[in-house]
């Protein structure tokens, strides 16, 4: 019993060791938040030098003079998928009047068609291979559920019946039988 209890605390403390350091990584990654607000400001002050909008990601590289201004010098926001088309006309509304240098957009994959693909093949074949076990099992010795209603009774030739009264010689019950 003690043995057992040993192994448990050694998985809850490595758990813990593994969240503490998941929690210490994603904290060394994040960068300072911008609202979109914020945004759109840098593009009207023209502090905007490139944007790539990467479909729904939002990524901003700011001109030299905003840097030293204190302001970071590349941008990640992500923008909500039902307001990327306004934000696109936006861009492009801040391109044509010179306010930032380049805009680039790269069209978002459909990762749920993909993934609701996959789930019909898989659920394709599912049915297949269990369409396959049960007629294949069907036609088996007769162990499986649905041979219920089938005999496995075999007709007997009274010609070929191998015992005979000597060989039941000292049983009264059988010599009575034959």
């Amino acid at each position: 019993m003690k043995r057992r209890s040993r192994g448990t605390s050694f998985y809850l403390i490595l758990m813990v060791g593994i969240l503490l350091l998941t929690m210490y990584m994603s904290n060394q990654t994040r960068e300072p938040s911008v609202t979109l607000f914020e945004v759109e400001e840098y593009i009207e002050n023209g502090d905007v030098e490139t944007i790539l909008l990467d479909g729904t990601t939002l990524q901003l590289t700011l001109t030299e003079k905003a840097v030293k201004d204190g302001k970071p010098a590349q941008i990640q926001k992500a923008i909500p998928a039902t307001a990327v088309e306004m934000y696109l006309e936006k861009f492009l509304d801040a391109a044509q009047e010179g306010k930032i240098e380049s805009f680039d957009f790269n069209q978002p994959t459909d990762v749920g068609g993909i993934i609701n693909l996959v789930f019909l093949v898989l659920l394709m074949v599912s049915i297949g291979a269990f369409i396959y076990v049960s007629y294949s099992r069907q036609s088996g010795d007769g162990k499986s559920a649905m041979s219920f209603g089938r005999s496995r009774a075999k007709l007997n030739d009274p010609s070929k019946n191998k015992v005979n009264f000597d060989d039941v010689a000292g049983a009264e019950e059988e010599k009575a039988e034959l």
